[in-house]
């Protein structure tokens, strides 16, 4: 998360997973140190096909949800809320 600690709360990225080729991971800074994170699973991989797992899947799903283009994910709707509502929620007594 060394890309984001120095970013604004509500500032995300889209970065390769842990998970495995067929995967990418939503990360959004809640505040300093706190971060969400949301599974991308990527469709239409050939896994025999190395140069397509290089590649962004024809299809990106989040949850019930299917896009063709990472331009078309938007994170408040996956995570529920903006990262001002997450701390005014969730975090009501953080540096009171």
């Amino acid at each position: 998360m060394q890309f984001l600690s120095d970013k604004e709360p509500g500032e995300s990225i889209i970065r390769p997973s842990s998970r495995g080729p067929s995967y990418l991971t939503l990360t959004l800074k809640i505040s300093d140190g706190v971060y969400a994170h949301k599974d991308i699973v990527e469709g239409g991989k050939e896994h025999k096909d190395i140069t397509s797992l290089l590649r962004i899947g024809k299809t990106l799903k989040i949850g019930d949800d299917t896009f063709e283009d990472l331009d078309e994910v938007k994170f408040p709707k996956f995570f529920g809320c903006t990262a001002y509502d997450y701390k005014a929620n969730f975090f009501p007594l953080v540096g009171a």
